[in-house]
C-alpha cells in the first residue's frame, strides 16, 4: 500500500504533540521515559542504614507471604543493582533521571541538590545517627590523628561532614592530617588492616564489621560528635514527586510501616522479629550475624519529621556553609534565602501526612 508523505509525518507529529503536553504538564521532563508503574529506588551499598527498604521488600514478615510493599500496592525495583558507593554517585544518578526515590545522607542530598542543581524533595527520614570513626589500636585521642591517613566515602556525604565537623571541635586542622576521599566503605577495613590507612569513617556495619574482625577499634560513635544526629532522608525526583503522588504516597506508608516493625523487633532481641531482622540484614549486606547485632546497636531508625530533625537540616546546611561545601551565593540563586529557608522549602511533608492516613 502506498503512503504520501503527510500520511507518515502526521502521527509523528500528533506524537510529539502528546509528550510535549506532558512535559510542560511535570509529567516527563525532556529526557525522561514514561513511568512503568515501578517505583526505581536508590540505596548505598551495604548500608544499614537502609534497612527499612530492604523490611518493606521481604515477603516473610508477614502471614499473608505478601510484602509491606504489596501491602499497599507498590511495585519497586533497584535503580542500580547493588546499590550506589555514595550519597553523591546516588545524587549524580538522580540527576540522570535514573532514580525516582532513593534513600541517602542528608548532607550529600542538600549539597548535590545545591551545587548541580538536581531537582529532588525530601519526602521523608530514614535514621538518626549510625556512623563511627574507626581507629587503629594505637590511636586514643583525637590529637592522635594529627600526621594520620584518615579514610572517608567522599566528599559531601555525611560521614565526610561529620569528620571535619569533629576535627573542628578537637582544634585541629585539616592539614594535621591526610584525609584521603573518596574510598568504598567495603575497601576501608582492609586498609586499616594492610596499614595504608589509619583510621575511617564510615556508616554501619562497615564499622563493627572492622571491629570484629580485629582490625580496628571504635574511637568516637557519630553520636558522640554530634548528639542524635539526622542521618538519612528519603529523597523523591521533583517532577515524579508531582505526576504520581499516590506512588510516592504509598511508598513512604510502606517505610513507615517497616520503620515501626524495625523498631518493634529492636526492641525484643530475643524474638522471632529480631532473629529476621538480622537475617535480612545479613542477606543485603554481606556481613555476619554478630556484625549486624553490634551495628544495630549504633541505629537509630525514624520516618517522620521532627521540629529536631528539621533544625538538624539546617545545621547541616549551614555546616556546608561553613566547610566550604556549598556557598550561600549559590544557595540563594537556587532560590533560597538562608538555610532555614532551604529547610522550609526543600522538605516536603504533605506526602508523608498523607500516608500517615493510609
Amino acid at each position: 500500500m502506498h503512503m504520501n508523505r503527510k500520511t507518515l509525518i502526521a502521527p509523528t507529529i500528533a506524537g510529539l504533540l502528546i509528550v510535549a503536553t506532558l512535559i510542560s504538564a511535570g509529567c516527563l521532563s525532556d529526557d525522561e521515559e514514561p513511568f512503568s508503574g515501578t517505583v526505581r529506588v536508590g540505596w548505598l551499598t551495604g548500608d544499614l542504614h537502609h534497612l527499612p527498604y530492604f523490611v518493606a521488600k521481604d515477603t516473610t514478615i508477614r502471614t499473608d507471604g505478601k510484602s509491606i510493599f504489596d501491602k499497599y500496592g507498590v511495585k519497586v525495583t533497584d535503580a542500580q543493582s547493588g546499590g550506589f558507593a555514595s550519597g553523591p554517585v546516588e545524587m549524580d544518578k538522580f540527576k540522570e533521571g535514573g532514580i525516582d526515590i532513593g534513600l541517602l545522607g542528608a548532607p550529600p542530598a542538600i549539597s548535590k541538590h545545591i551545587n548541580a542543581a538536581i531537582n529532588t524533595t525530601v519526602i521523608g527520614v530514614v535514621n538518626e545517627i549510625g556512623s563511627a570513626l574507626i581507629v587503629k589500636s594505637s590511636i586514643n585521642a583525637a590529637q592522635d590523628l594529627k600526621g594520620k591517613i584518615v579514610l572517608t566515602p567522599g566528599q559531601g556525604t555525611i560521614q565526610h561532614y561529620l569528620l571535619l565537623s569533629y576535627l573542628k571541635n578537637n582544634n585541629i586542622n585539616v592539614s594535621d592530617l591526610t584525609i584521603e576521599t573518596p574510598v568504598a566503605p567495603n575497601l576501608m577495613a582492609e586498609r586499616l588492616n594492610a596499614g595504608s590507612a589509619d583510621a575511617f569513617i564510615a556508616w554501619e556495619p562497615f564499622c563493627q564489621d572492622a571491629v570484629v574482625k580485629g582490625y580496628g577499634k571504635v574511637l568516637v560513635y557519630s553520636s558522640e560528635m554530634y548528639p542524635d544526629h539526622l542521618c538519612c532522608v528519603v529523597i523523591a525526583d521533583t517532577s515524579f514527586a508531582k505526576a504520581h503522588k499516590e506512588n510516592v504516597t504509598h511508598y513512604l506508608a510502606a517505610h513507615i510501616e517497616a520503620v515501626d516493625w524495625i523498631n518493634a523487633a529492636l526492641a525484643k532481641p530475643n524474638s522471632t522479629e529480631y532473629n529476621k531482622l538480622v537475617s535480612i540484614a545479613v542477606s543485603f549486606t554481606g556481613r555476619t550475624e554478630a556484625t549486624i547485632k553490634a551495628a544495630l546497636a549504633n541505629m537509630k531508625y525514624d520516618a517522620k519529621f521532627t521540629p529536631a530533625i528539621e533544625g538538624f537540616f539546617t545545621s547541616f546546611t549551614q555546616g556546608l556553609i561553613d566547610q566550604g561545601a556549598i556557598k550561600l551565593a549559590d544557595l540563594q540563586a537556587r532560590g533560597y534565602s538562608s538555610p532555614a529557608d532551604l529547610t522550609a522549602k526543600y522538605i516536603d511533608d504533605s506526602y508523608l501526612k498523607d500516608a500517615e492516613k493510609l
